[in-house]
């Protein structure tokens, strides 16, 4: 089956899943890079938080306990899987963009469900993820 039509480039949707209140607020402070490079923002969150753990464990006196065979999960998701996160979130961000543009322009997605693809887009980058918290 082979398209009848070609789409406008300026008709295509944006997609991103970039642009939620986290990744603003990573923008503000400098720890985006590039627009879709969130590996920095991801380390920090996880080192962030990590710290705190080590913190509130030394204040209560259990810094002993932290640094336990029983608790290696827990410092491996906040050090490694949480950077992770969002290193594979800045590596497929631009790819999914160029799928949604590829078959938005190939005719796959027809004239008429444009806007609710552009609609969907827009969900998934955080513009609008939630109507109680982004009221329109």
């Amino acid at each position: 089956m082979s398209a009848t039509h070609i789409i406008a480039p300026e008709s295509v949707p944006d997609f991103s899943l970039l642009g939620g209140p986290l990744y603003k607020l990573g923008r503000r402070l400098g720890l985006v890079r590039g627009g879709t490079n969130t590996v920095l923002l991801g380390l920090t969150i996880g080192v962030g938080v990590w710290l705190v753990v080590v913190a509130l464990a030394s204040i209560e006196g259990v810094t002993g306990q932290v640094f336990s065979l029983k608790l290696i999960g827990g410092h491996a998701r906040l050090l490694v899987v949480v950077p992770l996160f969002f290193l594979c979130e800045s590596w497929i961000t631009p790819r999914m963009t160029a799928f949604v543009q590829a078959i938005a322009q190939s005719g796959i997605v027809p004239p008429s469900a444009l806007p609710a693809l552009d609609a969907d887009g827009r969900t998934a980058g955080g513009q609008r993820p939630c109507a109680l918290l982004w009221p329109s």
